[in-house]
């Protein structure tokens, strides 16, 4: 399905497609943290973002770790927001293939449409 969204964005001007892989999480813990900077293993780890317990995958369990908690539904943007434009630069960073019409190793392009939102391009 991705696919064929992907060929739909890519054919309509002023569409494009923001996926971040695995997961939107990885968006949000780019605002915490450079993820580029952390051991191969921990990227390894988040990119495979497996289940660590019976509610939590690898990269919810790095939020909490961070934000002191975490629920997908409740979680304390206020402390993202101030970081956002930490979030665009770091995304952008690990966002080796820009071209690719999405991210097929760990990547966020959120940054796109924040980038859009926020007129930085």
């Amino acid at each position: 399905m991705i696919k064929e969204v992907a060929q739909i964005c890519h054919q309509k001007a002023g569409y494009f497609l923001a996926l971040s892989n695995p997961c939107f999480e990885l968006w949000l813990i780019l605002h915490l943290v450079d993820v580029s900077t952390l051991a191969p293993k921990t990227q390894e780890l988040l990119f495979q973002n497996k289940k660590v317990s019976s509610n939590k995958t690898y990269s919810k369990k790095m939020l909490a770790d961070y934000l002191g908690g975490f629920k997908e539904a409740d979680y304390p943007a206020q402390k993202l927001i101030p970081n956002v434009q930490d979030a665009i630069k770091r995304a952008k960073k690990l966002d080796l293939h820009p071209n690719h019409r999405w991210p097929d190793y760990l990547s966020s392009r959120l940054y796109l449409l924040l980038e859009s939102l926020l007129n930085l391009d």
